[in-house]
This record gives structure tokens, C-alpha cells and sequence, in this order.
């Protein structure tokens, strides 16, 4: 059988992955009523979008509104990211079709 630990995190034990996470938590701003850290705690449960969302809040020194403007745009979460401007009406462009 195949220690997770071993996987996401080699050399790591339990308890210190624990202790790295709860660290990482408690330095997520109390913006929103605690909204990004119950984020944090569903992108750990499993949440793929939970997990982009936060990634890219950090990415964006947790300011929502400076994702709509995301200048990186090699960045592979970019066509994912939220709070996206018109984000229906907009197809993502694809490396083929690049010119």
C-alpha cells in the first residue's frame, strides 16, 4: 500500500503536514467573514474550484477584484480563474489557434 504522505508531500510526516496547513490557514486574511479560509478548508476536502480560487486569490495577494485583471496569462489556471469578465461569452484561446 502506498503512504500518501509519500505522494503529496515526500519526507513530510503527518504531523508536519498538518502543521504546515494549519500555519498556511491562519495567514489567510479574515476578509469576508472567514469566507477564504472555509475555502481553504473545502479545496483540502477536494474542491477543485475551492483550489483554483484560492490559488489565485494568493496568487493576487488575496484581492478578488485584481483576478478579473490577471496579467498572466501563461499562467495554466488563467482560462479556470474566477471572477472573470464575461466569462460566458468568451471562448479560451487555445495554443493551435495562436497565430
Amino acid at each position: 500500500m502506498i503512504d500518501q504522505t509519500e505522494i503529496i508531500a515526500p519526507g513530510l510526516t503527518h504531523d508536519e503536514i498538518y502543521e504546515i496547513r494549519r500555519q498556511y490557514r491562519a495567514n489567510i486574511p479574515n476578509i469576508r467573514g472567514n469566507a477564504y479560509r472555509k475555502a481553504y478548508d473545502r479545496a483540502l476536502a477536494g474542491s477543485k474550484a475551492a483550489g483554483i480560487r484560492l490559488k489565485c486569490l494568493d496568487c493576487m495577494n488575496w484581492q478578488a477584484v485584481e483576478i478579473r485583471n490577471c496579467p498572466i496569462v501563461a499562467c495554466p489556471l488563467y482560462v479556470s480563474r474566477p471572477y472573470r469578465p464575461g466569462r460566458k461569452d468568451k471562448k479560451p484561446i487555445s495554443v493551435t489557434q495562436a497565430p
